[in-house]
């Protein structure tokens, strides 16, 4: 990429991720249009139209399926022995935070796990790890693969969100920006993400009953 598209895509980004801070949201409803508007369809728009890029470059294909594999079976693990630590030792079942509706219903779990873990799931990866990680790493290599994780961590911070429940997504960060690097691809990342969170929801629910 060349430089001065590569300083106009890193000014963009930084636009387009401080619009969304600071953008008024009164609703679920609002906040899921904005979600799709500002780290789905304005980038993918942004990478078609201004960077000429293809889908492959933001990680929307299947890539390098046995480093996929290979690497989400790894994280995988090293992210059970993470929360392991973090349920048996710091009380983190105590402070995580899930719909009271999904605790008594297996329907709604099921509902909410498709509809809302899977969603947020794709789009950080699509934005965070596609997007953002995919322009950075042109310059920077696997050094892409870190600042795109403190970069969502600090977002998640300075939004003031409720912490304790991105702190999942937060651990992801490095671990699924590792995984898309060596696949090309956030179909993997996303897959491992959506499994644990799913484990890690049931468990919560489980120790509710």
């Amino acid at each position: 990429m060349e430089t001065k598209k590569f300083i106009i895509s890193i000014v963009f980004i930084f636009l387009l991720i401080s619009v969304r801070i600071f953008f008024p949201i009164t609703d679920v409803f609002q906040k899921v249009v904005a979600f799709l508007s500002f780290f789905v369809v304005i980038p993918i728009l942004f990478n078609s139209l201004i960077l000429k890029r293809k889908f492959d470059d933001i990680g929307l294909q299947f890539g390098d399926w046995k480093k996929g594999l290979i690497w989400s079976g790894t994280s995988t693990a090293l992210i059970g022995i993470i929360f392991g630590i973090f349920i048996y030792f710091f009380g983190f079942y105590e402070k995580y935070l899930i719909p009271a509706s999904i605790v008594n219903s297996y329907k709604d779990f099921i509902l909410y796990s498709i509809t809302t873990t899977l969603f947020f799931v794709v789009i950080y990866d699509l934005f965070f790890r596609g997007f953002l990680m995919g322009i950075l790493q042109l310059k920077i290599g696997f050094w892409a693969v870190v600042v795109q994780a403190v970069v969502f961590i600090a977002l998640a911070i300075f939004a003031g969100s409720v912490i304790w429940t991105l702190v999942p997504y937060m651990i992801f960060s490095l671990f699924a920006g590792i995984i898309v690097y060596k696949s090309r691809s956030i179909i993997y990342s996303s897959i491992m993400q959506f499994i644990i969170l799913f484990l890690l929801n049931a468990g919560m629910i489980y120790t509710l009953k």
